[in-house]
């Protein structure tokens, strides 16, 4: 153990918290015992424990089975941290990684019926950039970020997000609804997308998906670059970091694969 580590630890604290976790995946509870064995930790241990946080209503025992489980005070726990943890605060981090690790300008896309939102963004560097005021609205048929939204979409929201029809805005944008449907299942299968000059002549971007807690894909990002700057060879090199980073911020919004 590391002197940080050792300055850090509270066994105490951490065998409460093992217990909670136990407690949080159980679904249907454990008795004492049960806890006991499967945290590895002495019945009065266990006990005392179990008995301060019912007190304080994070535990409930069930009167006939003994069981304990989950109080009801997590939910007011919860609740503030989803309240805190929107998808801006915690994919802000990620997004200026992921910056620096391409060069390029970066974006946070959400969905709302048939039209995307530029939710955030983090500027490249590069003297000469493409720049789009967050919370601009687009069509997502031809955005990589939106693209990955809609190929986790249910069929019903999937028409109505394509209701509007598929504008053209370049001789690449996808305007033929059997072959959006097609691009969006090898998305569900690649976790990935591009935009091959689809919304701007010139412009090519990078995206994959975010998911949250309930495994809802709630948003997506993309890395966006002209391609006088990135060859074929350097965007192979985007994917990895593109998806790496979606899958950041999903795990940091609870996701569990």
């Amino acid at each position: 153990m590391s002197n940080t580590e050792q300055k850090f630890s509270a066994p105490a604290v951490e065998k409460m918290l093992s217990i909670i976790e136990l407690l949080a995946d159980s679904g249907g509870g454990y008795s004492l015992n049960e806890i006991s064995r499967l945290t590895n930790s002495p019945v009065n241990t266990v006990y005392r424990i179990c008995g301060v946080l019912r007190e304080h209503g994070y535990l409930e025992a069930d009167a006939k089975s003994g069981f304990y489980a989950i109080g009801s005070k997590f939910y007011k726990i919860g609740k503030a941290a989803e309240r805190r943890m929107t998808v801006n605060n915690v994919a802000r981090p990620f997004l200026e990684r992921l910056m620096r690790e391409t060069g390029e300008s970066v974006q946070l896309i959400t969905l709302g019926g048939d039209k995307a939102v530029i939710c955030d963004q983090v500027e490249t560097d590069e003297p000469i950039r493409i720049h789009v005021e967050t919370c601009s609205v687009i069509y997502p048929h031809c955005s990589a970020a939106a693209k990955c939204i809609l190929a986790f979409l249910l069929p019903e929201e999937l028409d109505m997000a394509v209701s509007g029809g598929l504008v053209r805005l370049t001789e690449n944008t996808i305007t033929d609804e059997t072959a959006l449907r097609r691009e969006l299942c090898t998305i569900r299968h690649d976790m990935y997308s591009v935009d091959r000059e689809e919304y701007m002549r010139g412009l090519r971007c990078v995206g994959a998906p975010v998911f949250a807690a309930d495994c809802k894909c709630i948003a997506g990002i993309d890395v966006m670059y002209p391609v006088y700057r990135v060859d074929s060879e350097k965007e192979k090199e985007f994917i990895p970091l593109v998806m790496r980073a979606a899958q950041d911020i999903s795990a940091a919004l609870g996701f569990e694969k």
